[in-house]
């Protein structure tokens, strides 16, 4: 009865010591529960704002293949590239950097069938972000509609290319749907050489051109309190004008101005050419800063 009883206490004794054992979290669940805490009280809220991707528009989405395009165009084998052999910071634009356009060319193309070209996978990648355009049609009609002024975003080269031959392709295979219709199209696209495919990206570049600047003045007329993008010429006058200040700061703003235009006449196109893409970088900041408020 003794025996019996001492194993009993010690039983006892056994249960209270692991007690506390079981009661207590392991120490994965702590740090979980912390993290949960430090979410709560607006900890790390730094790192998890860096952490989340940047939002990109269909605009965008279209500039980068448009790069793309342009960039495996200029090198010699452009059939011969692979993905692995691009250089992204030739791709990059914009607030996106090179890994940025990385990120987003995966994101773009993880349904894609790999193994191929960057040539192939492009084509492909260009028919997903043109197929976007009928989900967004009808939000940008109800933005048009409001003002019919507001300038419509240009097509793509593809889209350009599609608006051609679809009314002859539809006459001839008029038993096709609209979709069976556009697979054919894109088809027909990706046989096209890169030579023929050069008059609609030309057609696209200046449709573009005339968009950034319809858009622009747009903006302007419509937010006067808003301080419009400098030309190429009022950006490099303000650099010229400090410089000739600190050899003639006795010389009248009038006479001032003259000189400046003259200089800028004699100016070299090479140099004019560097105020320019200044100029198109301001644009570009004003268009996406200015779209936010339509």
């Amino acid at each position: 009865m003794a025996e019996k009883s001492a194993r009993h206490l010690e039983s006892r004794s056994m249960s209270q010591l692991r007690a506390p054992l079981r009661l207590e979290p392991n120490i994965s669940d702590r740090v979980r529960s912390a993290s949960k805490m430090a979410a709560v009280n607006g900890e790390n809220v730094v790192e998890e704002t860096k952490a989340k991707a940047k939002v990109w528009t269909q605009d965008q989405e279209l500039t980068l293949l448009q790069n793309m395009e342009n960039h495996l165009q200029s090198t010699e084998r452009v059939r011969d590239i692979y993905v692995k052999d691009i250089v992204w910071s030739k791709i990059a634009f914009e607030d996106f950097d090179e890994h940025d356009v990385h990120k987003r060319w995966n994101a773009l193309t993880s349904k894609i069938r790999k193994m191929r070209t960057a040539k192939e996978i492009l084509d492909d990648a260009k028919i997903k972000v043109a197929d976007k355009e009928d989900d967004v049609k009808s939000r940008k009609r109800k933005r048009d509609d409001k003002d019919p002024a507001f300038p419509k975003t240009p097509l793509t080269s593809y889209l350009i290319f599609c608006e051609e031959k679809r009314p002859r392709l539809a006459q001839q295979y008029a038993n096709l749907s609209s979709k069976e219709l556009t697979t054919k199209l894109a088809k027909k696209w990706q046989k096209l050489s890169d030579q023929k495919k050069q008059k609609y990206q030309d057609i696209y570049w200046e449709n573009r051109k005339k968009y950034d600047h319809d858009i622009t003045q747009y903006f302007i007329e419509h937010y006067p309190d808003e301080r419009p993008p400098k030309t190429a010429f009022e950006l490099w006058s303000e650099s010229k004008e400090k410089e000739m200040k600190k050899d003639r700061p006795d010389m009248s703003q009038k006479k001032l101005n003259k000189k400046i235009k003259k200089y800028w006449e004699k100016l070299e196109e090479s140099e004019k050419e560097k105020w320019e893409k200044k100029a198109k970088r301001e644009v570009t900041r004003y268009i996406k800063k200015m779209k936010k408020k339509v």
